[in-house]
């Protein structure tokens, strides 16, 4: 058994300002059409993405700061 994954950065790299560049989010749900979980991985603490109103539809799942959460 395996697990297909794509984990991404979030500030600077996907986002600007804490909202998801559009062709990423392309990307991601592309990913998730074909069995990919996605996952969202930051330094950021997770209330400061929740603070911001992140939107975390594209992913399944959030790494912030060592702290996992699951949409």
């Amino acid at each position: 058994m395996y697990c297909r994954a794509l984990a991404c950065d979030f500030d600077g790299t996907g986002a600007s300002n804490g909202r998801l560049a559009p062709e990423i989010a392309a990307v991601l749900a592309a990913a998730r059409a074909q069995g990919y979980a996605t996952l969202l991985v930051t330094g950021r603490a997770l209330e400061d993405l929740l603070a911001a109103d992140v939107d975390f539809a594209s992913f399944d799942a959030v790494v912030a700061e060592k702290e996992p959460y699951v949409i």
